[in-house]
């Protein structure tokens, strides 16, 4: 059960003080839990419906093969769970799908697009965990409305960042 290990990608961010849902607290006091279960929203229900459609979106927008769904690697006591992993251009990529009521989030301030801290730093554990060197997050916004050019889907590219690994 990943909900009692420690190490998991998810959780970085809230190890880091970096996520909007979790303090290092309040994942240390789920992990204590005698039988911890994972948290859930109508949007994480959601987001767990589009998963499939959104890796497929994916791998037909960038022209990905040999698509595979819900991998789980480990390195040690480090644990990855992937939404998903293909190749591209002869390369593995991992692929990461995520769904969004606030687009704007993956926007910064000047309307550049980014990657918000908290998944950034998922994806480099990830890539760090698995030794590939490349996440293409594929977003749906949920929303109802169409975001400037993105309409309904758009996708971002994160290359490692072998400091930043370190770090982590």
């Amino acid at each position: 059960d990943c909900q009692s290990i420690l190490g998991i990608a998810r959780e970085v961010a809230a190890i880091l003080g970096k996520s909007p849902w979790n303090t290092p607290l309040t994942l240390f006091t789920a992990k204590k839990q005698e039988n911890p279960t994972p948290a859930s929203s109508p949007w994480m229900k959601a987001g767990h419906m589009y998963e499939d459609a959104l890796l497929h979106r994916a791998a037909e927008h960038f022209g990905m093969t040999d698509l595979v769904h819900g991998r789980i690697l480990e390195d040690g006591w480090k644990l990855a769970s992937l939404d998903g992993d293909a190749i591209l251009n002869g390369e593995r990529v991992i692929v990461e799908a995520k769904t969004t009521t606030n687009p704007s989030h993956w926007f910064d301030g000047a309307g550049k697009e980014i990657v918000p801290d908290y998944y950034r730093l998922q994806v480099q554990y990830q890539m760090l965990v698995s030794g590939v060197g490349t996440t293409i997050f594929t977003v749906g916004n949920l929303d109802g409305k169409t975001f400037g050019d993105y309409g309904e889907w758009f996708s971002r590219i994160v290359h490692a960042d072998l400091e930043l690994q370190a770090y982590i």
